[in-house]
Protein backbone atom coordinates (compact mmCIF):
# COMPACT_ATOMS: atom_id res chain seq x y z
CA UNK A 1 0.00 0.00 0.00
CA UNK A 2 2.81 2.17 0.98
CA UNK A 3 4.54 1.67 -2.46
CA UNK A 4 1.16 2.40 -4.37
CA UNK A 5 0.86 5.72 -2.38
CA UNK A 6 4.55 6.34 -3.02
CA UNK A 7 4.48 5.76 -6.96
CA UNK A 8 1.29 8.19 -6.75
CA UNK A 9 2.88 10.72 -5.01
CA UNK A 10 5.93 10.54 -7.31
CA UNK A 11 4.06 10.66 -10.69
CA UNK A 12 1.75 13.95 -9.21
CA UNK A 13 5.48 15.58 -8.20
CA UNK A 14 6.86 14.84 -11.79
CA UNK A 15 3.65 16.08 -13.66
CA UNK A 16 3.56 19.08 -10.96
CA UNK A 17 7.37 20.12 -11.84
CA UNK A 18 6.37 19.74 -16.06
CA UNK A 19 3.24 22.03 -16.06
CA UNK A 20 4.90 24.22 -13.33
CA UNK A 21 7.46 25.54 -16.41
CA UNK A 22 4.23 26.77 -18.23
CA UNK A 23 2.67 29.68 -17.11
CA UNK A 24 -0.77 28.36 -19.11
CA UNK A 25 -3.53 26.13 -16.45
CA UNK A 26 -3.15 22.31 -16.95
CA UNK A 27 -4.95 21.15 -20.28
CA UNK A 28 -8.53 19.18 -18.42
CA UNK A 29 -9.05 15.76 -19.33
CA UNK A 30 -12.18 17.75 -20.94
CA UNK A 31 -10.69 19.33 -23.50
CA UNK A 32 -9.26 15.98 -25.43
CA UNK A 33 -10.72 17.19 -28.47
CA UNK A 34 -9.49 20.71 -28.13
CA UNK A 35 -6.57 21.81 -26.22
CA UNK A 36 -6.36 26.08 -26.06
CA UNK A 37 -4.50 28.15 -24.48
CA UNK A 38 -3.00 25.27 -21.69
CA UNK A 39 -0.09 23.26 -21.06
CA UNK A 40 -0.75 19.45 -20.91
CA UNK A 41 0.29 15.93 -22.85
CA UNK A 42 -1.07 14.45 -25.90
CA UNK A 43 -0.36 10.77 -26.25
CA UNK A 44 0.42 8.17 -29.71
CA UNK A 45 1.69 5.64 -30.84
CA UNK A 46 0.75 2.40 -29.26
CA UNK A 47 3.30 2.15 -26.70
CA UNK A 48 1.92 4.99 -24.77
CA UNK A 49 4.54 7.47 -25.79
CA UNK A 50 3.37 11.12 -25.15
CA UNK A 51 4.79 14.76 -25.93
CA UNK A 52 3.98 18.28 -23.62
CA UNK A 53 3.38 21.15 -25.01
CA UNK A 54 1.75 24.25 -24.47
CA UNK A 55 -1.25 24.41 -26.92
CA UNK A 56 -3.64 27.25 -28.56
CA UNK A 57 -6.72 26.11 -31.00
CA UNK A 58 -4.98 21.96 -30.42
CA UNK A 59 -1.92 22.74 -31.67
CA UNK A 60 1.74 22.67 -29.98
CA UNK A 61 3.22 26.70 -29.96
CA UNK A 62 7.06 27.01 -29.44
CA UNK A 63 8.52 23.72 -28.08
CA UNK A 64 7.27 19.91 -27.34
CA UNK A 65 8.77 17.78 -25.16
CA UNK A 66 8.80 14.26 -25.86
CA UNK A 67 8.22 11.12 -23.55
CA UNK A 68 11.76 9.64 -25.03
CA UNK A 69 13.83 12.78 -24.07
CA UNK A 70 13.97 14.36 -27.16
CA UNK A 71 12.86 17.94 -27.96
CA UNK A 72 11.53 20.24 -30.79
CA UNK A 73 11.68 24.31 -31.01
CA UNK A 74 10.18 25.77 -33.94
CA UNK A 75 6.85 26.41 -36.50
CA UNK A 76 4.17 23.95 -36.11
CA UNK A 77 0.87 23.27 -39.01
CA UNK A 78 -2.37 23.56 -37.84
CA UNK A 79 -2.49 19.94 -37.70
CA UNK A 80 0.18 20.08 -34.83
CA UNK A 81 3.47 18.41 -37.63
CA UNK A 82 6.45 20.72 -36.86
CA UNK A 83 6.33 23.24 -40.19
CA UNK A 84 8.38 25.78 -40.92
CA UNK A 85 11.68 26.70 -39.29
CA UNK A 86 12.67 24.75 -36.02
CA UNK A 87 15.46 22.77 -34.27
CA UNK A 88 15.28 18.93 -33.25
CA UNK A 89 17.28 18.30 -30.09
CA UNK A 90 17.42 14.44 -30.21
CA UNK A 91 18.78 12.71 -26.93
CA UNK A 92 21.46 11.00 -28.59
CA UNK A 93 22.62 14.61 -28.61
CA UNK A 94 22.04 15.57 -32.25
CA UNK A 95 20.95 18.27 -33.17
CA UNK A 96 19.23 19.34 -36.18
CA UNK A 97 18.39 23.13 -37.29
CA UNK A 98 16.64 23.56 -40.58
CA UNK A 99 13.11 23.72 -42.69
CA UNK A 100 10.34 21.72 -41.72
CA UNK A 101 7.36 20.55 -43.92
CA UNK A 102 4.30 18.32 -42.29
CA UNK A 103 6.80 16.81 -39.61
CA UNK A 104 9.74 16.07 -42.15
CA UNK A 105 13.08 17.65 -42.41
CA UNK A 106 12.29 19.57 -45.98
CA UNK A 107 14.82 22.25 -47.56
CA UNK A 108 18.05 23.72 -45.98
CA UNK A 109 19.36 22.39 -42.74
CA UNK A 110 22.04 21.65 -40.60
CA UNK A 111 22.66 18.24 -38.72
CA UNK A 112 25.14 18.64 -36.00
CA UNK A 113 25.50 14.71 -34.85
CA UNK A 114 26.61 13.20 -31.22
CA UNK A 115 30.17 11.94 -32.63
CA UNK A 116 30.88 15.00 -34.03
CA UNK A 117 30.37 15.11 -37.83
CA UNK A 118 28.17 18.14 -39.41
CA UNK A 119 25.91 17.29 -42.37
CA UNK A 120 25.54 20.78 -44.28
CA UNK A 121 22.78 20.14 -47.06
CA UNK A 122 19.23 19.63 -48.78
CA UNK A 123 16.50 17.44 -47.47
CA UNK A 124 13.07 16.22 -49.38
CA UNK A 125 10.18 14.48 -47.10
CA UNK A 126 12.70 13.48 -44.75
CA UNK A 127 15.38 12.54 -47.14
CA UNK A 128 18.79 13.82 -47.60
CA UNK A 129 19.39 14.41 -50.82
CA UNK A 130 22.94 16.21 -51.50
CA UNK A 131 25.43 18.31 -49.04
CA UNK A 132 28.29 18.38 -47.47
CA UNK A 133 28.96 16.02 -44.91
CA UNK A 134 32.27 17.30 -42.53
CA UNK A 135 34.35 15.28 -40.01
CA UNK A 136 35.83 16.10 -37.15
CA UNK A 137 39.15 15.40 -38.60
CA UNK A 138 38.74 17.73 -41.32
CA UNK A 139 38.27 15.25 -44.06
CA UNK A 140 34.77 17.25 -45.97
CA UNK A 141 32.27 14.57 -48.65
CA UNK A 142 30.42 16.67 -50.95
CA UNK A 143 27.69 15.28 -53.08
CA UNK A 144 24.52 13.26 -53.08
CA UNK A 145 23.20 11.33 -50.14
CA UNK A 146 20.89 8.47 -49.44
CA UNK A 147 19.42 7.03 -46.32
CA UNK A 148 22.04 10.21 -44.28
CA UNK A 149 25.00 8.36 -46.15
CA UNK A 150 27.28 9.43 -49.35
CA UNK A 151 25.86 7.56 -52.58
CA UNK A 152 25.85 9.01 -55.58
CA UNK A 153 27.78 11.16 -57.18
CA UNK A 154 30.50 13.22 -55.12
CA UNK A 155 33.92 14.09 -53.96
CA UNK A 156 35.67 13.05 -51.03
CA UNK A 157 38.52 15.47 -49.91
CA UNK A 158 40.89 13.69 -46.74
CA UNK A 159 42.22 14.95 -43.85
CA UNK A 160 45.72 14.85 -45.61
CA UNK A 161 44.94 16.68 -48.48
CA UNK A 162 44.24 13.56 -51.15
CA UNK A 163 41.12 13.41 -53.11
CA UNK A 164 38.31 10.89 -54.74
CA UNK A 165 35.69 11.83 -57.02
CA UNK A 166 33.25 9.95 -58.88
CA UNK A 167 30.48 7.71 -57.89
CA UNK A 168 30.12 6.54 -54.44
CA UNK A 169 28.20 3.80 -52.46
CA UNK A 170 29.06 4.70 -48.52
CA UNK A 171 32.83 6.39 -48.79
CA UNK A 172 34.22 4.07 -51.29
CA UNK A 173 33.82 4.18 -55.00
CA UNK A 174 32.13 2.34 -56.71
CA UNK A 175 31.53 2.55 -60.75
CA UNK A 176 33.26 5.25 -62.05
CA UNK A 177 36.08 7.62 -60.37
CA UNK A 178 39.03 9.50 -60.47
CA UNK A 179 42.30 9.78 -57.45
CA UNK A 180 44.48 12.34 -56.99
CA UNK A 181 47.50 12.95 -54.69
CA UNK A 182 47.54 15.65 -51.82
CA UNK A 183 49.78 18.05 -54.41
CA UNK A 184 46.96 17.95 -56.94
CA UNK A 185 48.06 15.15 -59.23
CA UNK A 186 46.20 12.66 -60.88
CA UNK A 187 46.74 9.27 -59.39
CA UNK A 188 44.25 7.02 -60.74
CA UNK A 189 41.44 7.10 -63.47
CA UNK A 190 39.22 4.59 -64.03
CA UNK A 191 36.05 1.54 -62.55
CA UNK A 192 36.44 1.07 -58.91
CA UNK A 193 34.66 -1.60 -56.96
CA UNK A 194 33.80 -0.91 -52.61
CA UNK A 195 36.92 1.39 -53.30
CA UNK A 196 39.86 -0.34 -54.63
CA UNK A 197 40.49 -0.30 -58.59
CA UNK A 198 38.20 -2.92 -60.28
CA UNK A 199 38.03 -3.17 -64.26
CA UNK A 200 39.56 -0.77 -66.71
CA UNK A 201 41.84 2.12 -65.59
CA UNK A 202 45.01 4.70 -65.99
CA UNK A 203 47.49 4.91 -63.17
CA UNK A 204 49.74 7.65 -63.32
CA UNK A 205 52.90 6.26 -61.81
CA UNK A 206 55.31 8.23 -59.54
CA UNK A 207 57.86 8.59 -62.26
CA UNK A 208 55.86 9.96 -64.96
CA UNK A 209 54.52 6.32 -66.70
CA UNK A 210 51.68 5.06 -67.31
CA UNK A 211 49.52 1.44 -66.81
CA UNK A 212 46.51 1.41 -69.26
CA UNK A 213 44.59 -1.66 -68.61
CA UNK A 214 42.53 -3.60 -66.21
CA UNK A 215 42.93 -3.99 -62.72
CA UNK A 216 41.97 -6.08 -59.75
CA UNK A 217 42.24 -5.29 -56.76
CA UNK A 218 43.93 -2.09 -56.98
CA UNK A 219 46.48 -3.73 -58.78
CA UNK A 220 47.14 -4.32 -62.84
CA UNK A 221 45.58 -7.60 -63.88
CA UNK A 222 44.85 -8.94 -66.98
CA UNK A 223 45.40 -7.56 -70.27
CA UNK A 224 47.58 -3.80 -70.35
CA UNK A 225 50.24 -1.79 -71.29
CA UNK A 226 52.29 0.00 -69.05
CA UNK A 227 54.70 2.93 -70.80
CA UNK A 228 57.60 4.26 -68.89
CA UNK A 229 58.58 7.92 -68.74
CA UNK A 230 60.98 7.71 -71.86
CA UNK A 231 58.48 5.96 -73.79
CA UNK A 232 59.07 2.05 -73.60
CA UNK A 233 56.19 -0.08 -73.41
CA UNK A 234 55.33 -3.58 -72.24
CA UNK A 235 52.47 -5.03 -73.42
CA UNK A 236 50.25 -8.13 -72.47
CA UNK A 237 48.96 -9.86 -69.62
CA UNK A 238 49.83 -9.11 -65.79
CA UNK A 239 48.60 -10.98 -62.76
CA UNK A 240 48.84 -8.82 -59.16
CA UNK A 241 50.90 -5.94 -60.60
CA UNK A 242 53.54 -8.25 -62.35
CA UNK A 243 53.72 -8.94 -65.69
CA UNK A 244 53.59 -12.41 -66.76
CA UNK A 245 53.63 -12.09 -70.69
Amino acid sequence: MKKIILVTFLSFFISSISYSQSKLPECKPTDKVLYHNCYGKKFYGRSGEYYEAEFKNNTPVGEIKFSSGDKYVGGFKDNGWYHGKGTYYHKSGSIFTGEFKNGKRHGAGTNNLFDGKKIIGEWKDGELLKGEMIFPNGAIYKGEFKEDLPNGSGTYTHKDGKKEIGNFKGLRLNGKGKQFLANGQILYDGEFKEGLWEGKGTLYLPEGGTYVGEFKNKLPDGKGTHTSSDGRKLSGQWKEGRFIE
